[in-house]
């Protein structure tokens, strides 16, 4: 037997695999449809289609949902301004975290978070007036 003929002989082979491996493929994509359907029957939901187990093509494809903006969101740096105007106001005794969130109308985690951030790492002038107060060094 010659390599051609061996050869020959492989790619026939394989080619009748090819075939029977589309008719089975054919064949399991029809139990699983009969399956969905049957569970469609069984949950008494027409039209809802359930995925086959370790049938991921048939699986409705995943898409992120976007949140809508509320249209309230304060534009970038503008916390900080406000922040520091009522700083600058407060004096050497300072403010409190809380009655600034109450004077600007904002959360009162959102403040202290901007002190601890925003603040710390850009303004070293602004410093600890006590527990939860703040003020500008002079």
């Amino acid at each position: 037997m010659s390599k051609t003929s061996s050869r020959t002989a492989c790619l026939q082979e394989m080619i009748k695999l090819e075939e029977r491996k589309g008719t089975l493929e054919k064949q399991l994509s029809e139990i699983h449809a009969r399956i969905q359907a049957l569970t469609r029957e069984l949950l008494g939901k027409p039209g809802k289609s359930v995925p086959a187990p370790g049938d991921d093509a048939s699986a409705p494809a995943k898409t992120r949902s976007r949140r809508k903006s509320s249209g309230n969101r304060s534009p970038r740096g503008e916390m900080t301004g406000l922040i520091l105007e009522e700083l600058k106001a407060a004096g050497p005794e300072g403010v409190s975290v809380a009655d600034l969130a109450t004077k600007l109308d904002k959360k009162y985690a959102n403040v202290y978070v901007w002190f601890s951030t925003t603040g710390k790492n850009n303004y070293p002038n602004i410093e600890k007036a006590g527990k939860g107060r703040f003020r500008i060094k002079e």
